[in-house]
């Protein structure tokens, strides 16, 4: 295949790689490769959808082709076009539309299941991917998760055909698994030659778990975002819809509610006698719950509101948001929860952080490290109820009303780029 991609050096024509197409880490994405195009990178991000995708692009290639035939899809692969700055329409906008979510009839999001792959497709694809992404002039190939349409010797596949390996460690271990487990071998922490962790916290961690990693770990922080439009003009909207007055404080939590995101010590902290002024807002919709309610996609949380009797407290909106819906939220807020029971770096931190929300948070997944220079913050003593309920009095008291965004330049997906650059030069 002719080649297509050309940069000099060759760690500087780098391949992102996400093929479960995710919202979180599509976006995540996204700010790495107009980070790493910034600073001059060439860059092409490939995916298995175009879920979370923002509207606009600037410095990248997208390809949301993975998990398929790459010669079936050989058009979009030569598109000039593709250089050009639109991504993906947002869905459909209304100014209303929080009073339209939590009017309308609640519909349960469906769980994906990937469809079956025989080995001899997996095989094929595997192959596919690697000689098209060699042939076609990249020099570094950085994987986010689990390669599950491909075999598991992509990672050395790629290093055989002589491209440099990168892999993010998103989570140490994964969400609600048992950690206390001795991991088995990974064949992307053995094949990469260099792996990524969003805090020392988790780096460490891993190392502690997988020794033989230690010379290939580094720490490239989650960054603040560039995508979530700032929209001050829809606080008093957002508050106004749903009934909630100016001299109320709201609590945010918002996104995918799992349990490890300790949602429950919220809500019975919320029965406190010094949050009875705090009003929580839950967006979004549960999963791994044991006990969820068929149908309604916030239903455990609405339950369990009303058996400790904080139903008057929390506003409900039962599905995932847009990026512009999310922005509005965050406008109407005042404080972002995040009790975490264990974690290694949270998208949602780092939105608060944009934002300039304050902040509480359990010291877990490094929340602390990037909450170092950060002015709006309380951590918590412990996810326990009770230190939920003193963490949420004392942001209370100590609300900054400003509201404006903190500069944290580190934070920057530009700076990020220049040290994942840095990073990449020195595999020479």
């Amino acid at each position: 295949m002719k080649r297509t991609i050309s940069a000099n050096p060759p760690w500087r024509a780098i391949a992102i790689l996400n093929p479960l197409g995710d919202f979180g880490t599509n976006h995540y994405c996204h700010e790495l490769a107009e980070g790493l195009g910034a600073n001059g990178a060439t860059v092409a991000f490939f995916t298995g959808s175009m879920d979370g995708l923002p509207q606009f692009r600037e410095h990248y290639r997208l390809f949301p082709v993975l998990n398929s035939v790459l010669y079936r899809r050989i058009n979009e692969l030569k598109s000039a076009a593709n250089a050009g700055r639109m991504s993906t329409p947002e869905p459909p906008y209304s100014p209303t539309w929080v009073l339209e979510t939590i009017s309308a009839k609640p519909t349960p999001k469906k769980n994906f299941v990937a469809p079956g792959s025989s080995r001899l497709r997996k095989w094929f694809l595997t192959w596919e991917l690697a000689l098209y992404l060699r042939t076609a002039g990249y020099g570094v190939v950085w994987t986010q998760w689990p390669m599950n349409y491909y075999l598991p010797g992509f990672w050395r596949i790629c290093r055989f055909l002589g491209l440099r390996v990168v892999h993010s460690v998103h989570n140490v271990v994964p969400h609600e698994e048992d950690g206390s487990q001795p991991l088995p071998p990974d064949p992307a922490h053995v094949a990469s030659h260099l792996l990524i962790t969003h805090s020392e916290f988790a780096r460490r961690e891993l190392v502690a778990r997988v020794p033989s990693v230690a010379n290939k770990v580094a720490v490239v922080p989650i960054g603040l975002y560039s995508t979530y439009p700032r929209r001050p003009e829809a606080r008093e909207r957002i508050r106004g819809q749903l009934n909630i007055s100016e001299d109320q404080v709201v609590i945010l939590f918002c996104g995918a509610i799992r349990p490890y995101k300790n949602l429950d010590a919220v809500l019975e902290a919320l029965a406190d006698e010094r949050c009875r002024n705090a009003i929580l807002i839950v967006a979004g919709a549960e999963s791994h719950f044991p006990d969820g309610v068929p149908g309604d996609p916030l239903g455990r949380t609405r339950r369990l509101a009303g058996s400790l009797g904080v139903s008057h407290q929390v506003r409900l909106i039962p599905r995932h948001l847009s990026i512009t819906e999310m922005a509005e939220l965050f406008e109407s807020g005042d404080i972002k929860a995040l009790p975490y029971l264990s974690g290694y770096g949270s998208g949602m931190l780092l939105l608060a952080m944009t934002y300039g929300k304050h902040i509480v948070a359990t010291k877990t997944g490094g929340a602390e490290e990037y909450l170092a220079n950060y002015p709006r913050k309380t951590l918590l003593e412990g996810p326990d109820s009770a230190s939920v309920a003193t963490g949420l009095a004392a942001a209370i008291r100590n609300i900054d009303a400003s509201r404006l965004p903190v500069s944290l330049p580190d934070l920057e997906y530009p700076a990020i780029g220049k040290r994942m650059l840095d990073l990449l030069k020195n595999l020479d």
